[in-house]
């Protein structure tokens, strides 16, 4: 089992069978961090470099859940949950779905971004 902090960092979300070395354009990219509050994270948008706030982050130790802030003006009722379960005991890979039956065919891998070498 792995806590909180060993998560805290950047992370991809891509399909299971997205090249890790060259990840797709298509993904979505997220910011975990651990606070006095506990854990919170946030979507980042590559592109104009805003944050948008979850709505939820847990982490068990081994399956992490989270779901995404609603648009303004919409409910929170139909938004899924997206649940990864840990690759073993990688606290870099997780591996899961979205919990929503249209969505179910859809397997995912979440990735945490390695941070630059200091120089």
């Amino acid at each position: 089992m792995a806590d909180t902090f060993s998560i805290a960092g950047r992370w991809t979300l891509v399909p299971v069978d997205a090249d890790e070395q060259n990840l797709p354009g298509h993904r979505v990219d997220f910011d975990f961090r651990e606070g006095p509050e506990g854990l919170h994270g946030v979507v980042l948008n590559r592109f104009a470099g805003a944050e948008i706030p979850l709505q939820t982050l847990t982490f068990d130790g081994t399956t992490l859940r989270l779901q995404m802030s609603p648009p303004p003006g919409r409910d929170m009722d139909p938004l899924p949950f997206l649940v990864m379960t840990m690759v073993g005991d990688r606290v870099d890979r997780f591996e899961g779905r979205w919990d929503m039956r249209s969505a179910a065919h859809l397997h995912l891998k979440l990735l945490k971004v390695p941070m630059p070498a200091s120089p």
